[in-house]
């Protein structure tokens, strides 16, 4: 029995199996900057630029570029260019809600399946023991994308593995923040009994666990942030203040 097709990195803007094209190629570089902060909300970039900094013309970056603000990656600047749409927690919140809702579905949908491909059960089962302390932060945020795009693959629903297949890789800018880069993480999560409970076909269980699992992630990321020198040393106060500085209540 063949395995699924479970994409090395990200699924192109097409979804297809062709060969990939400059702008494909550009879209999975100008995220994967993004998603390591190389771009940010706060220093403006261009369709030159990027097109000098990936050796190729404009038209694929601007392609690229079009794609990634329908997406919600980059924001346009009146004759200023483009920045990477801001990390805030209430985005990372939003992202969650979504998560959970399809996490929980995929995972319901996977042990339905589960049965049809055994080769795939043992891979989820798989991750959990392969001790994932042993690599690094990229390879194991890499590898816990992969789990979770394992698992709705395996679901079977194309439209939900290319919606859960975006907010995944958007939650990976939080993962890559110096406050949170380094710490325990939900990769660090127990996977096992979400990959028990799909490999034994028991929806109800698989959709429970997957539910727990991305909130325990929600809550531990949204700890990582709150605490974090960023949020603890911010002025409260500062957006009561008007642009000339006087308190609103004055």
């Amino acid at each position: 029995m063949t395995t699924l097709p479970l994409p090395t990195e990200v699924p192109d803007s097409s979804g297809s199996a062709a060969k990939e094209s400059l702008s494909d190629k550009a879209i999975k570089e100008i995220r994967r900057w993004i998603i390591h902060h190389r771009l940010t909300s706060t220093t403006p970039f261009s369709e030159g630029g990027l097109a000098e900094a990936l050796s190729i013309s404009k038209a694929p970056v601007r392609e690229a570029l079009a794609l990634l603000r329908r997406q919600g990656w980059v924001t346009v600047l009146p004759r200023s260019g483009y920045v990477a749409v801001p990390t805030t927690i209430e985005d990372a919140r939003n992202l969650f809600t979504v998560r959970v809702a399809l996490e929980g579905e995929a995972a319901a949908l996977a042990a339905r399946r589960a049965s049809r491909w055994p080769e795939e059960t043992d891979a989820l089962l798989a991750y959990p023991r392969a001790g994932q302390d042993a690599v690094g932060g990229t390879e194991r945020m890499t590898d816990h994308y992969r789990f979770h795009r394992r698992i709705a693959l395996l679901g079977g629903n194309q439209e939900l593995d290319r919606i859960l297949s975006e907010v995944l890789l958007k939650l990976q800018r939080y993962q890559t923040l110096p406050m949170v880069e380094g710490s325990a993480q939900e990769a660090d999560l127990d996977h096992g009994e979400l990959a028990e409970a799909i490999q034994a076909g028991d929806a109800d269980r698989a959709r429970a666990v997957a539910v727990e699992h991305v909130t325990e992630g929600r809550d531990l990321l949204i700890s990582l942030l709150l605490d974090s020198d960023l949020v603890t040393r911010t002025d409260l106060a500062a957006p009561l203040r008007d642009a000339t500085g006087e308190s609103r209540a004055s």
